[in-house]
């Protein structure tokens, strides 16, 4: 059971404060005796159990806004043994604060989002003598450089350090880039958009001393036509990831072009061919042709058909030789793999 209270306040002058308090009461095993110490009972609701707990929440929060600008700052508190209903997998015992700001720049064409902040956990020192810390920073770029160009850029950062002889310490950091190009004629429009992630990772633990770093770059290319007098929806993709790891040097490539066609108001068509090619270094590339078609039927009102067959070609580099299967297989092994899916959909 939670109890909570909840206030907003906002003021002509752009001022505005967030108030948010909460008390938990949680049963883990309602299988488990009755406590003899219990936690003071809430009937006829809650009765104590030994594997009952309570415990309180504060969420706050003030923040200034102008007409092309926000700057505010919020904390957030979870106690040890607070837990609410619908968040099953949240993270109590923490504490946390954020600046947070926003504002448009470049006579309103761009729009900048940023915060930055600190998070304790293990308050309560349940988990060990010490508290955890974790840095908190991200800011977000959108600039629309005119009608048909656009650039999203974002950075994120995610730093976590426990203290103690058998501490651990990891820092994450991530940079995105999104650019979208459009145009139209009197025919179609054109939709041509482009994302590039790099990130890098690094761990370090104190005992065993160790130090383990993961760095992954990722492109993605899409152009989607819409033809105004056509019933043709097609869409085409590039894809390059790579992964970089003490043990491991990994390049995926693949290629995409997939189609709809709405034949009529009940009845489409669907297809996509896949080819790609996956290289872990110092091995010639797995090669893989992946063929999809099927179709969406509506035959009667609220009730659909679906059908897909999917047919895989999959070519093994030197990654997996043939001389190590059983039996012994000359070249590089291969494998062809065809699926058939059918389903009926009724909407009520």
């Amino acid at each position: 059971m939670v109890i909570s209270f909840l206030t907003d306040v906002n003021t002509d002058k752009g001022w505005k404060y967030h108030i948010e308090l909460g008390q938990s009461f949680f049963t883990r095993n309602l299988n488990a005796p009755l406590s003899i110490t219990p936690v003071e009972d809430f009937k006829p609701f809650i009765n104590s159990h030994t594997s009952t707990s309570k415990d309180n929440a504060v969420m706050l929060g003030i923040a200034k806004k102008g007409s092309d600008w926000e700057i505010g700052t919020k904390f957030n508190y979870y106690g040890a043994g607070y837990y609410t209903a619908g968040f099953q997998f949240m993270t109590n015992d923490k504490m946390e604060y954020l600046l947070n700001t926003r504002f448009n720049a470049w006579k309103k064409k761009m729009n900048i989002v940023g915060s930055i902040g600190e998070r304790y956990g293990n308050l309560s020192r349940t988990a060990g003598p010490d508290l955890t810390k974790q840095i908190i920073a991200n800011i977000n770029v959108f600039t629309q450089f005119t009608d048909q160009f656009s650039m999203n850029a974002g950075y994120n950062n995610f730093g976590f350090n426990s203290p103690g002889l058998s501490g651990y310490k990891s820092v994450s950091n991530e940079l995105t880039f999104n650019p979208v190009y459009t145009w139209n004629s009197t025919t179609m429009s054109n939709l041509l958009s482009g994302t590039y992630t790099w990130s890098k990772y690094d761990e370090t633990t104190i005992l065993p001393p160790t130090t383990t770093k993961n760095n992954t770059q990722t492109a993605l290319l899409l152009y989607v036509p819409t033809f105004f007098s056509s019933k043709v929806s097609p869409d085409f993709s590039l894809m390059w990831f790579k992964n970089s790891a003490p043990t491991i040097n990994l390049t995926l490539l693949t290629s995409t072009a997939g189609m709809s066609w709405k034949m009529n108001s009940k009845f489409k068509l669907k297809g996509q061919l896949q080819y790609s090619l996956s290289t872990t270094s110092p091995f010639t590339a797995n090669k893989n042709l992946l063929v999809t078609s099927g179709f969406d039927w509506e035959v009667f009102k609220r009730f659909t058909w679906q059908l897909t067959a999917t047919a895989n070609v999959y070519h093994y580099g030197t990654e997996l030789p043939g001389n190590s299967l059983t039996p012994i297989y000359l070249g590089n092994p291969a494998y062809f793999e065809s699926i058939l899916r059918t389903g009926l959909q009724y909407k009520f």
